[in-house]
């Protein structure tokens, strides 16, 4: 069974915090449904832990609608090692210079190659989609073998 993502991974609230983060949600709707994103991103840990700090954070970024990859969910496109969800049982891709390389179990479980190059293409114009070295080697290999066998 797939997992639920939408009620797993996510920050648990008191009563009390839950009531908060629901208004505080309402709140920055511009549009669209903010709770909507619980599917791939722990918005609550976010509310919890950046609006909630006394701390100050980067609301530029929350402006354009993009938030820090600190709480997104396994399934999210560009889930990467910068999550507080990456482990050894859910691996994240990585993030260098202008560059994204998703893992090689990401591509095999949640975000699968032709929809993260069309959500590449969509969201992070940008950025360059760069494939695991393990996947190019298993690639490799193959080419290598059916090359031999066309010889034979």
């Amino acid at each position: 069974m797939p997992t639920d993502y939408k009620n797993n991974f996510n920050t648990k609230l008191t009563p009390s915090q839950e009531k908060q983060f629901t208004n505080w949600a309402k709140t920055r709707s511009k549009g669209k449904d903010p709770l909507a994103d619980l599917e791939d991103y722990d918005l609550k840990g976010y509310w919890l832990n950046e609006e909630q700090s006394e701390g100050e954070h980067d609301e530029s970024k929350e402006n354009e609608g993009h938030l820090p990859d600190t709480y997104k969910k396994p399934n999210h496109p560009t889930f990467s090692n910068e999550s507080i969800y990456h482990s050894k049982n859910t691996p994240g891709g990585e993030w260098k210079n202008k560059s994204f390389t998703p893992s090689i179990n990401m591509l095999k479980t949640t975000s699968k190659l032709p929809n993260l190059m069309k959500y590449m293409k969509e969201n992070e114009p940008d950025t360059k989609l760069q494939m695991p070295l393990g996947l190019k080697e298993k690639a490799i290999t193959r080419r290598i073998k059916n090359a031999s066998k066309l010889r034979e």
